[in-house]
């Protein structure tokens, strides 16, 4: 009874496993993804309409008509991603063989491509991985599933895929427990365990912590168990998570059932079975009242153990479940032989036995002999006991045997992935370094070509020199007629110094002055403030805030002017150098932290940690830092910013949004489109020069960048800087 209780506790891992995978949507995946493939037509109809099915025949038709236009096509994402979504419809039907089928199919085609050429989103490519381990997991091929499940550890360490990396971290540890080998999935629990409270997710958490109380129970440290069940529980009642409830609540049931405390293995059923009947869960409710007409039957509670074993044969009954109408009836022929019903008993075990040659699972098969056998020794005819015990000891041997031969079969087909995986990892490695050779040795020809050109070059430019003297006296006029030109052009730019020389002067007659003024004025309110005995603190603080926001405003005015000031006289040169994103957008938030709390304005830096690109550093702390304040400065109260990423090809876009007061078309017009400096006031009357974002306009340009702004004026707006992740050398 028990190995047939922890069987049930283990699939409960894998179905946590599954559960856990369903926060990753592949049809919204698939259009995220078409976003910017644009993929053919006919394809995305028949995708659509499979998505919009209801009958799983329609589906299926809709995915086979998507896959045959993606082939008639020739577009190989397409069918990747039809063969996927068709490999996941046959999967929740319960058909694992036609889902591995198309699972391969997949598979196969994303293998033609290397890790530095993708043919789908590397997330969407690491969920087809995990989708397919599932698949193999529910089929008990543990060396496909670990295949799969490892392919997914890699991609979702090299893209930072925290919570797919989680996740199947803990299906691995799944694969290693069922292969008896609690170390080494103690070991990928704890791992999950780890990176899921990293991430905080509550669901993970409470699964892992589960998978480690299984592991430790197996291992027979049930008080060690006992707690990180508890943990696990307390997460998934707390974070209202019924499933998990259920399946943890059924686990510690049989974890108290071994220990023979009774009475608590009954209330953990009973916790399981209440979520059960509350979601018409038919196969839980089969197992949990299986499960505690099991604890009544070791109580020698006859009448209890009867009524719940009737309860859960009428489900299993219902839904056809051979296996658990075979534990049904063993507990009925030990009961009705421990009550001496031995016609009753009898009943049962014929019913046992028939269903032992319908299906000759070994489980069922062993049942049904050991509950032969308790027959025959309860009515003391041990002749046929002992003939019985006989025949049911070399059953036992024989899946004893069969099971060690597939564990040792599956431990070194486990062992040679292992070994596959390190082989292919150093083949990629020497090819790399095979790569670089041959790309070495092409430069080192490209010099040796580059220098006999250059001496042809010399040589010939020494023959040439005589004729070039003498076309120079040919030239001379026309040099007078470029001068002229360059006279003109010299005109030109002198008029556009002048211009700038007013724009300057008006900037530090107006706008430098301004925001001296307040400080002047405030700074003497202040010192008038404190020198009175009855001085009121909120007068004082709200004079500190307008000297610091007035500091402020006067920090960013001159930053901007000494860098505009370095601009015109070609003293800013670009250095690229690597540089992580989400640390430059900290720092600058960190400047403007103070005029956002004043207006309680958040700002989100919602920037992948990983994030790197070549660039300059103190050019892009200027863009990130103007296009901040600029959003602190036009959003109201409580409002919110956020910056935040996304890849395209060998771009990046650096957005920043806010909920503010947004512009009009024709102010989006002057910023994007005129070199004319354009400044408004802010939400609370903020001033500005406009040179922020003609600073930050050039700056972009020299990264090899775009510059794009949407907006709706009372809406708020978004400012897109697309950059290179390498810089053009």
């Amino acid at each position: 009874m028990r190995r047939i209780r922890l069987i049930l506790s283990f699939l409960g891992f894998i179905l946590i496993g599954f559960l856990n995978a369903q926060e990753f949507d592949p049809w919204k995946q698939h259009a995220e993804q078409r976003i910017d493939k644009n993929p053919d037509a006919l394809f995305e109809s028949y995708l659509d309409s499979a998505s919009a099915a209801i009958a799983f025949a329609k589906q299926v038709d809709y995915l086979n008509k998507a896959i045959a236009a993606a082939e008639n096509a020739g577009i190989k994402e397409d069918i990747v991603t039809g063969n996927y979504f068709l490999a996941k419809a046959y999967h929740e039907q319960g058909d694992t063989e036609y889902a591995k089928a198309h699972f391969e199919k997949a598979a196969n085609i994303l293998k033609e491509f290397d890790s530095d050429e993708k043919l789908l989103e590397p997330k969407l490519e690491a969920k087809i991985y995990y989708d397919a381990g599932i698949n193999y997991s529910y089929q008990s091929n543990h060396p496909k599933a670990l295949h799969y499940f490892t392919l997914t550890e890699k991609m979702s360490k090299q893209y930072g895929l925290d919570s797919l990396l989680a996740i199947s971290l803990r299906q691995i540890g799944n694969v290693y427990y069922y292969l008896g080998e609690l170390s080494k999935s103690s070991e990928y629990y704890h791992q999950s365990l780890e990176k899921s409270q990293a991430m905080g997710m509550h669901h993970a958490i409470a699964s892992s912590l589960s998978n480690i109380g299984g592991n430790l129970d197996e291992m027979g440290r049930t008080d060690e168990a006992k707690e990180f069940y508890e943990r696990g529980l307390k997460i998934a009642q707390q974070r209202n998570i019924p499933e998990l409830v259920a399946i943890i609540s059924n686990n510690m049931g049989v974890l108290y059932s071994g220990t023979e405390d009774y009475d608590k293995a009954i209330d953990n059923f009973n916790m399981a079975l209440s979520y059960a009947v509350k979601n018409n869960d038919i196969i839980g409710k089969a197992t949990y009242y299986n499960n505690i007409a099991d604890v009544y039957l070791n109580k020698d509670d006859f009448e209890r153990a009867r009524d719940f074993a009737g309860r859960s044969m009428k489900f299993n009954e219902q839904i056809g479940n051979k296996e658990g109408l075979s534990t049904n009836y063993m507990i009925f022929s030990y009961l009705m032989t421990e009550l001496k019903k031995y016609d009753s008993a009898w009943y049962y075990i014929r019913k046992l036995d028939t269903l032992a040659q319908e299906q000759p699972n070994p489980s069922i098969v062993q049942g049904y002999y050991s509950t032969l056998y308790n027959y025959y020794n309860q009515r003391e005819e041990y002749e046929q006991a002992l003939d019985t015990y006989i025949k049911l000891t070399d059953i036992y041997d024989s899946v004893r045997d069969a099971q060690n031969e597939e564990k040792i079969a599956n431990l070194t087909a486990v062992t040679q992935e292992r070994e596959r995986q390190k082989e292919n990892e150093i083949l990629k490695e020497q090819k790399e370094q095979l790569k670089n050779s041959i790309y070495l040795i092409g430069v080192l020809s490209l010099l040796m070509i580059s220098a006999v050109i250059y001496a042809f070059v010399v040589q010939r430019k020494a023959t040439n020199r005589i004729k070039q003297q003498n076309e120079q006296l040919r030239n001379s006029k026309r040099e007078l007629t470029h001068k002229n030109a360059e006279l003109n052009q010299s005109r030109k730019m002198l008029e556009q110094v002048n211009k700038d020389r007013n724009q300057l002067f008006s900037i530090i007659s107006h706008d430098l002055r301004s925001p001296f003024n307040s400080l002047l004025g405030f700074s003497e309110m202040l010192i008038e403030e404190t020198e009175d005995e009855d001085a009121d603190r909120e007068s004082i603080v709200m004079m500190s805030q307008n000297i610091y926001a007035s500091s402020m405003q006067l920090f960013e005015l001159i930053q901007n002017l000494l860098e505009w000031a370095n601009k015109e006289r070609g003293k800013i040169e670009f250095h690229p150098e690597e540089i992580i994103l989400h640390r430059v957008a900290q720092d600058n938030i960190k400047l403007a932290r103070q005029s956002a709390q004043l207006k309680e304005v958040k700002i989100h830096n919602q920037i992948d940690k990983h994030v790197m690109i070549e660039g300059d550093i103190n050019m892009l702390n200027t863009i990130m830092r103007n296009l901040i304040f600029n959003s602190v400065k036009f959003t109201p109260k409580n409002g919110n910013i956020k910056i935040f990423t996304r890849y395209k090809a060998n771009y990046v876009t650096i957005s920043i949004e806010d909920n503010g007061i947004g512009m009009s078309e024709a102010d989006r017009n002057k910023i994007l489109h005129s070199e004319e400096t354009f400044t408004r006031k802010g939400t609370e009357n903020e001033k500005g020069a406009g040179l922020g974002l003609v600073l930050t306009k050039d700056f972009i340009k020299r990264h090899q960048g775009s510059f794009d702004i949407t907006t709706k004026e009372g809406e708020g707006t978004t400012f897109h800087i697309t950059l290179p992740i390498k810089q053009n050398s």
